[in-house]
C-alpha cells in the first residue's frame, strides 16, 4: 500500500463473508475491515509494528458463468475501493 499498488486475490473459500456488514457499494460488492492478525512466523518485530491495525477492504462475489464450469460463487478481495472508478466488471474478467 505504501509502495500504491493494489492487491486483488481470491478469498479462500473456508473464510466467511457477510454481505449485510460493512458498506454496501452494489450488489455482492461491499467493504469491509479486517483487523491486523497475530504475526506471522518469519515476520520481524520491526515489520509487524510498521503494519496498520486495521485494513479497509473491498469483497466482490463473482461466479463464473461459462459452459462446463462449476457455477459456484467466490469472493475477490482487493483494495480497490473506488466503486465508481474500479466498477466490479472491470476488475473481474
Amino acid at each position: 500500500m505504501q509502495m500504491g499498488v493494489h492487491i486483488c486475490f481470491r478469498k479462500h473459500q473456508a473464510r466467511h463473508t457477510d454481505f449485510r456488514k460493512g458498506t454496501r457499494l452494489g450488489k455482492n460488492d461491499h467493504c469491509i475491515s479486517w483487523k491486523k492478525s497475530a504475526k506471522p512466523e518469519g515476520m520481524s518485530k520491526e515489520e509487524y509494528a510498521l503494519l496498520p491495525q486495521e485494513i479497509t477492504l473491498r469483497e466482490i462475489r463473482y461466479v463464473i458463468d461459462e459452459p462446463g464450469r462449476k457455477q459456484q460463487p467466490f469472493v475477490i478481495v482487493t483494495t480497490m475501493l473506488d466503486a465508481k472508478r474500479d466498477n466490479a466488471n472491470t476488475i473481474l474478467p
